[in-house]
């Protein structure tokens, strides 16, 4: 009975050392890719002993930005590798979801390994332009998706009549220096560094935002985010309860009119993610992928500038049990097979990882 597992629990752990209970536990983890325990018990960090390091018996946090170019580069070489065995020709595209670690040593270093950026906030703009500014980013290397909301809530429903947007939050100088986020806007912010000649795409969550920027000066290749989760049919979507993105009936309106703009908003990137921080059973995870490259070639058929696949984040770090090549593999298969049915061309996949990357450094 469930009462008694905990006595089976214990009475399994008992005479075991810490160290054994560990390994038991972790056993399938990849942590053991650059972790290990020697005879006496100690933990070694690839070639250093951690108690060597613990000077004054504080707590320690260790930052190794080699497992951040480890994993960046293990999810490159896996998803290119299983492309081929598969025959998937769309390509791909892969964003470090700074939130996961806004930390410079570990975003610099995810950038460093060929990841792109993905921000949520003005603050995330000012972070790459600060490692501009050092050279630890160089500007062809950049490519920005910008998630997140624009426009404060008050000022939806006129926004042609809205002279200024501001934000209430505070935002960190390269600097040093603190003061309001109002200072410029997140908008601005990417308005301007769009005018500078960044590849820059925001990711638009709301009608209104849509509508805001046909008021605005120049053009912007946009993506469209579609309330999504753990659905695999046009009920179940409907009835979604989310914060995030447009239903599908807004979204293919936000889409035409998008394409009614003469170019001013180009619809290039579908953006429908599934869950975050979370470890989804990978049947449930691909048949939620396969609905949503179903919506994808809906509106393909409608809209030839729609390139992207976005599908936001949420795969588990290495760390977590998970067979990633099984959900890799059987997303790529399934998205191939419609594109044939289709007679289309197949999206370029993107990912927006931020544990993956990041959980394992510290």
């Amino acid at each position: 009975s469930s009462s008694e597992a905990p006595l089976n629990r214990r009475e399994q752990d008992r005479g075991l050392s810490y160290v054994d209970r560990i390994r038991e536990a972790h056993r399938d983890s990849h942590i053991w890719d650059y972790l290990r325990y020697n005879r006496e018990g100690d933990l070694w960090l690839d070639g250093v002993r951690l108690a060597d390091v613990i000077q004054f018996g504080t707590p320690l946090e260790i930052v190794d930005t080699r497992i951040v170019k480890r994993r960046a580069n293990e999810w490159v070489e896996l998803t290119r590798r299983i492309a081929q065995e598969v025959g998937y020709q769309g390509g791909f595209k892969d964003f470090y979801a700074s939130k996961a670690n806004m930390s410079l040593e570990v975003a610099a270093t995810a950038y460093a390994a060929g990841w792109l950026q993905e921000t949520t906030s003005t603050q995330d703009l000012i972070n790459i332009e600060y490692l501009l500014q050092q050279r630890l980013l160089r500007k062809e290397s950049t490519d920005i998706i910008c998630n997140g909301f624009f426009l404060p809530s008050q000022n939806f429903g006129n926004p042609r009549e809205s002279k200024d947007i501001r934000s209430p939050n505070v935002i960190f100088q390269a600097d040093g220096a603190v003061e309001p986020a109002g200072e410029i806007s997140y908008l601005s912010r990417i308005e301007s560094m769009r005018d500078q000649g960044y590849r820059i795409t925001p990711i638009i969550y709301d009608r209104d935002e849509l509508r805001y920027l046909l008021t605005k000066k120049g053009a912007f290749n946009i993506g469209l985010r579609l309330k999504f989760g753990k659905v695999t049919n046009d009920t179940d979507l409907a009835q979604l309860q989310s914060r995030f993105g447009m239903t599908w009936e807004e979204l293919q309106e936000a889409a035409n009119l998008a394409g009614r703009s003469d170019n001013q908003l180009r619809f290039t990137m579908l953006h429908a993610m599934v869950g975050a921080a979370e470890n989804i059973p990978i049947d449930t995870f691909d048949r939620s992928l396969q609905f949503a490259a179903e919506k994808y070639f809906e509106l393909r058929a409608k809209h030839d500038t729609l390139q992207y696949l976005n599908i936001g984040g949420g795969i588990p770090p290495r760390s977590e049990k998970y067979d990633h090549e099984e959900l890799i593999r059987r997303f790529l298969r399934g998205v191939k097979d419609k594109a044939m049915r289709a007679n289309l061309p197949e999206p370029t996949i993107v990912f927006e990882l931020g544990s993956y990357i990041a959980t394992e450094a510290a």
